[in-house]
């Protein structure tokens, strides 16, 4: 409930968030958004829809194994799909592969790049900051970044932090064109 709270008091009423989650929490998402929003009936966040990513990779669980995720998509009362730029009959399924295979090395809960990089692209105006309250491993800021966009991440954790910012740190040279 702070979480989301502090979320809705940082976000423009333009915006549109993107909550990871799976079957056990989206309905505390939920009702979280709901609380926030109670004494603010004009200027209230709703979830919108729920997407379904196929990571490609089986995860945790039993007796039945999860290959996929939910993506809860939440958007401020003035988020427009016509002032996002998004197209009409987008899917709600994504197939994006896990950003690793077999043991992880950094998060455990790294997205891949190009998922998130998709959803930006398809819901954030050009003009908008892109505030990422959970960086872990910065797939997110890294995602800003290769689109354009200004970004702000938080993390509390420190071994995060640090991961985040090596990943930022490592700058790929485009290879053809003019030489120096």
């Amino acid at each position: 409930g702070d979480v989301v709270r502090e979320m809705r008091r940082l976000s423009a009423p333009t915006s549109a968030w993107f909550l990871h989650c799976d079957w056990r929490t989206v309905g505390a998402f939920q009702r979280a958004i709901v609380k926030a929003s109670r004494n603010t009936r004009t200027q209230a966040f709703r979830l919108q829809q729920v997407l379904y990513w196929n990571r490609g990779h089986m995860g945790m669980g039993t007796p039945f194994r999860n290959c996929m995720e939910m993506i809860a998509f939440v958007r401020g009362p003035r988020w427009s799909q016509e002032s996002s730029g998004m197209p009409r009959n987008v899917l709600t399924h994504l197939d994006f592969p896990l950003p690793y295979t077999g043991r992880v090395s950094g998060h455990g809960a790294e997205k891949p790049v190009a998922l998130i990089a998709h959803l930006i692209g398809l819901t954030v105006p050009r003009d908008e900051t892109i505030l990422d309250p959970f960086v872990g491993s910065g797939s997110t800021l890294l995602a800003a970044r290769s689109l354009g966009y200004r970004a702000i991440g938080i993390e509390i954790e420190e071994k995060y932090c640090e991961i985040a910012a090596k990943r930022l740190a490592q700058e790929v040279l485009p290879f053809g064109g003019e030489s120096c």
